[in-house]
């Protein structure tokens, strides 16, 4: 950080130099404008333009050739967390790869494919960062992942299917709130249309986010697992109980979070050891049983999780 002397100049105002190498990296120059906005720390943001309508309109080529399927769909979704508006997909080879591609692209939030043909996939996006309610979108993942939570403690084989389904709603909308919060912090003025003046909360959500779609990701694969489970139904029984203690340790960590309570964050410190304590228990009984030992590895990976969000809610 460099200190910077303020200067009285005239009755009514001060002036402040800028580095010179921040002028000359944005090609500034004797008589330009720039923004100055004042974020809720009591902070300047100096923004050195406006970004112009070419640049928020970008345009991106992917070219599939010699390429494997998971380093397209990485590159696709590189696309859209980077804002690409038009992204054209190329290659001799496209059509044995279509399938995948369509597949990753009605992941992406507002994206949709607006053209094709043999050798070329245009795909087009619709989203309008104004329109993205960032505290609304980590609601959305959290009743999401409270209702696979639901619906694995009131086990019913028929239901577990729409644990899948609800997973792959979480990843999608991860998507957009990790593009969204990368947005802000490549475009100071999109903090203003989150309302959220601070960074450091966006990164905390960013986080936050993560961990929940780990948790989902725990649970679905619970879900895959309880169906191959070959077992007695009291057995059964004692794994589906985990669950309640599971879903009441996430239940009151997400409320601690949101009214930043961090008396009760605190109180649930023990809750990672007991539920372990008792997965350790269930293992010593039924470890003979195939698949039991991989369902509680998952609910002690559930409990980690959860343990460290109640932790960054009474550390902040």
């Amino acid at each position: 950080m460099e200190p910077r002397n303020l200067i009285k100049f005239g009755n009514s105002s001060f002036v402040v130099s800028l580095p010179k190498q921040w002028v000359e990296k944005n090609n500034l120059k004797k008589g330009d404008s720039i923004f100055i906005e004042q974020n809720g720390n009591e902070e300047l943001i100096i923004v050195p333009h406006i970004k112009k309508k070419e640049e928020l309109n970008k345009q991106i080529t992917i070219d599939v050739n010699n390429k494997n399927i998971e380093i397209i769909k990485r590159e696709v979704i590189s696309s859209y967390l980077n804002n690409y508006k038009l992204v054209k997909i190329v290659g001799k080879n496209l059509v044995e790869k279509k399938n995948e591609i369509k597949r990753v692209i009605s992941g992406l939030v507002a994206s949709e494919l607006v053209d094709e043909n043999e050798s070329e996939i245009v795909v087009k996006d619709f989203l309008n960062m104004e329109d993205v309610d960032i505290k609304i979108l980590l609601r959305k993942i959290d009743n999401l992942t409270r209702s696979m939570m639901y619906d694995l403690k009131n086990y019913n084989e028929e239901e577990l299917d729409e644990i899948v389904k609800r997973d792959r709603e979480i990843n999608k909308l991860l998507l957009l709130i990790i593009r969204t919060i990368k947005n802000s912090f490549d475009d100071p003025h999109a903090l203003k249309s989150l309302n959220l003046p601070e960074h450091n909360q966006l990164l905390t959500i960013w986080d936050l986010s993560i961990t929940i779609e780990k948790i989902a990701d725990e649970i679905k694969r619970i879900a895959r697992r309880f169906k191959r489970l070959k077992c007695d139904k009291k057995i059964k029984k004692e794994l589906i109980d985990i669950s309640n203690k599971i879903d009441k340790f996430y239940t009151d960590s997400m409320k601690a979070y949101y009214n930043n309570d961090k008396d009760l964050a605190l109180s649930l410190s023990t809750s990672k050891k007991e539920i372990s304590k008792y997965c350790n228990q269930l293992l010593e009984k039924n470890w003979k049983i195939k698949g039991v030992s991989e369902i509680l590895e998952n609910y002690k990976d559930i409990t980690a999780s959860v343990h460290n969000m109640a932790r960054k809610t009474y550390q902040n």
